[in-house]
């Protein structure tokens, strides 16, 4: 994980994902989480960004990186 935020119930990380193999390169992705209680759950980015579920403060972070 290389960057994080959070605002009110959702949270971004920007995450690498390393090769499979030697020689591989590995790839960046963005993970948008929803609060669950008193955890973290992984939530789809289509579902909460196209409707500004999102907040704006971590909105372009959360919603509009790879």
């Amino acid at each position: 994980m290389t960057k994080f935020a959070c605002a009110g119930a959702f949270a971004y990380a920007f995450v690498e994902v390393p090769a499979g193999g030697p020689g591989g390169t590995g790839i960046s992705a963005t993970e948008l989480f929803k609060a669950a209680g008193v955890q973290w759950q992984a939530v789809d980015r289509a579902t909460y960004c196209p409707n500004h579920s999102v907040p704006t403060v971590i909105f372009h972070n959360a919603c509009e990186t790879a």
